[in-house]
């Protein structure tokens, strides 16, 4: 493996080149659109269409040159290594460690947790509440004349009449405290003005501090902050699997935050980025909000040559706890021969995944139509 840095023209000099190619360019077709000499000119005929024909090659010869020049500055964007290639047996150079998960197998997280309601507080731990119980109060004052006032045990309770509204589903939330179809579970914690008065000023943050329009996700950023670090002291394993997931919403609210992706069981929700073991235990998340995805993650210039995909996979694998001989596992989405490269080099993470054709870098492999006709 080795960079191509050194030959590489700067971007700078090759826009001014190209800017003066194009110039003589329209010199040379200023003097097509002249008009022929008349026959009292001292120029013959013959001489005219002469000059002419060597203008039109010259014209060609200056697209030819603006053509090479676009595919080279495509070929230095989209190709940031070159890999040589050995016809040979391939052999492993790395002692993998002989360690198989089972679910009987119980971390020092698990260990302290024997009801639901404790693995819940996991994620949801003491200051999620206050969060939500410092800035509802807090909108609420802003809104109204006094604060509403509620408490740690009024939001508990909130939380847990939407878990149960997720499950037992009515045609409106009215319908739970309705004589008709009263749902006791949920109309005998919370009176039916109290709970709407909390979701009505329900709220994750303070909006006056709002200072960056490009954060999508500024109303619940302290929230997902504080569950994605709960996320990352869970006890981890060392295989693990890179990929999307969608948290399914089809309201119109939600603006440039909801995602749609066809091949979804879910295609209509909000995208996140996913590193879960083997035993399906998530232990980091990134939120997907466009360009702001990374806004709490800095790359290096080589990492920034990888395309999103890529720097999702170094985002998530930065925060694994024990990274030599780590094993990262993802699709075609995110896998390049260069990220395979880095993840070994720089963190000692060995990596498996499908990749693209547009990013074999040249290797000669059987293409998809031979190995049909071998089936």
């Amino acid at each position: 493996l080795f960079c191509t840095e050194n030959t590489v023209q700067s971007p700078r000099s090759s826009i001014s080149s190209r800017e003066n190619h194009l110039a003589e360019t329209q010199s040379h077709t200023s003097i097509i659109s002249k008009p022929l000499a008349t026959p009292d000119s001292n120029c013959s005929k013959s001489s005219v269409t002469k000059n002419t024909r060597s203008a039109k090659r010259k014209i060609n010869l200056k697209r030819t040159q603006v053509k090479q020049i676009k595919k080279k500055i495509n070929k230095i964007t989209n190709k940031s290594a070159v890999f040589k290639w050995e016809n040979k047996p391939f052999e492993h150079n790395v002692t993998l460690i002989d360690e198989t998960w089972t679910q009987n197998q119980e971390s020092e997280t698990a260990k302290n947790i024997r009801k639901p309601l404790d693995y819940f507080s996991v994620f949801f731990s003491d200051d999620v509440w206050e969060l939500i119980v410092e800035n509802t109060n807090l909108y609420s004052s802003q809104v109204k004349t006094s604060s509403i006032g509620v408490t740690k045990t009024d939001i508990q309770n909130f939380i847990g009449i939407q878990l149960a509204m997720g499950l037992v589903k009515m045609p409106a939330y009215t319908d739970y405290w309705s004589q008709e179809c009263r749902f006791e579970k949920v109309a005998s914690v919370m009176t039916l003005k109290t709970y709407q008065s909390i979701r009505r000023y329900l709220h994750f943050v303070d909006n006056n501090l709002q200072e960056d329009d490009n954060d999508r996700y500024f109303k619940i950023r302290p929230l997902l902050d504080i569950i994605r670090r709960n996320f990352l002291t869970i006890d981890e394993e060392n295989k693990y699997s890179i990929d999307e997931m969608m948290v399914p919403y089809k309201g119109v609210r939600a603006g440039s935050r909801r995602q749609y992706i066809k091949n979804k069981p879910r295609k209509w929700g909000f995208k996140i980025f996913i590193r879960a073991g083997i035993s399906g235990v998530i232990y980091d998340f990134l939120v997907y909000g466009g360009e702001d995805t990374f806004r709490q993650h800095t790359f290096t210039d080589t990492e920034e040559l990888l395309g999103h995909g890529g720097k999702v996979v170094i985002a998530l694998c930065s925060s694994i706890h024990v990274k030599p001989c780590s094993f990262v596992y993802f699709d075609n989405f995110f896998s390049s021969l260069e990220l395979l490269v880095l993840l070994r080099e720089k963190y000692g993470i060995l990596a498996l995944g499908t990749i693209r054709n547009n990013r074999l870098r040249e290797c000669p492999v059987v293409s998809d139509r031979l190995l049909k006709k071998k089936e």
